[in-house]
C-alpha cells in the first residue's frame, strides 16, 4: 500500500473542498487488492491508520470497483442535493457540459447491490444509491443513501462527485422554473468521448506514478 501516493491525492481533494470529510470515502485499486479510507479520515493528512484493506471483505462497493474496467478509484459520499434527488427518486440527467463530459448523459438511481450499481457505472461515471439494509464498508448492517462516482484516479473520481452534486443542485432548483433543459443523448456521449480522450495523457501519468 502506497500511503504517500493516496495522501497526495487526499491533499488535492481537500484543497478542492465541497464535500464533508465525514461523509466522503476513497476506494482504490492496487493490483488485485482494494483499499479505502476510513469514514471521517482527514484527507489532507492521511496516515496508515486511516486506511483499511478491503480485499477479502464481501462489500458491495468494493466488488463493484474491482469488477469495473477502466476505473481505478471510487468516491462514496452523501452530498445534500444528491440525497434530495434520491429521496425524490429523480435521476440526474445532463443539462450542463461538465456533467456530460465528466459523468455522462445520466446518473441513474440504483439499489445497493453489485449488479445494478455496476450496470449504472458502466453507462456513466456516477450513480445515486438508495438506502439499504445490506452491509456497508464499515461492517454496518444498514447502508444509508449515497452517491458513488468512479474515475481513473482518485482525483478524477472526486471531481466527478463535485460535478454530480452541482448537476443535482441545478436540476432541483430549475424545477421551480419548469425544469432544466437536458442535453440530447448523442451530444452528451460525444462530449464524454472528447473528455476521456483529452484526459488520456493524465491517465498515462497516473499509471506511471502508480507503478513507481
Amino acid at each position: 500500500m502506497r500511503i504517500d501516493w493516496i495522501a497526495g491525492y487526499g491533499r488535492r481533494m481537500k484543497a478542492l473542498g465541497h464535500l464533508a470529510e465525514e461523509d466522503c470515502r476513497i476506494l482504490w485499486k492496487e493490483g488485485k487488492r482494494c483499499y479505502a479510507t476510513k469514514a471521517g479520515a482527514n484527507l489532507a493528512a492521511l496516515t496508515e491508520g486511516d486506511i483499511e484493506d478491503l480485499t477479502d471483505w464481501e462489500i458491495t462497493e468494493k466488488e463493484v470497483l474491482m469488477g469495473l474496467r477502466g476505473a481505478e478509484a471510487m468516491i462514496v459520499a452523501r452530498p445534500k442535493y444528491c440525497l434530495e434527488c434520491i429521496a425524490r427518486r429523480k435521476p440526474i440527467t445532463a443539462s450542463l457540459d461538465d456533467m456530460a463530459q465528466i459523468i455522462g448523459y445520466r446518473a441513474e438511481i440504483a439499489r445497493y447491490e453489485e449488479k445494478p450499481m455496476a450496470a449504472a457505472l458502466k453507462r456513466a461515471a456516477g450513480v445515486l444509491v438508495r438506502a439499504s439494509r445490506r452491509r456497508d464498508a464499515q461492517g454496518n448492517s444498514e447502508m444509508p443513501a449515497c452517491a458513488v462516482t468512479v474515475g481513473r484516479d482518485p482525483y478524477e473520481a472526486f471531481v466527478a462527485m463535485t460535478v454530480l452534486e452541482k448537476a443535482a443542485e441545478v436540476s432541483l432548483k430549475a424545477e421551480v422554473l419548469g425544469g432544466a433543459k437536458t442535453m440530447l443523448r448523442p451530444l452528451a456521449a460525444a462530449e464524454r468521448l472528447v473528455y476521456r480522450t483529452k484526459y488520456s495523457k493524465a491517465e498515462r501519468k497516473f499509471e506511471d506514478e502508480k507503478d513507481q
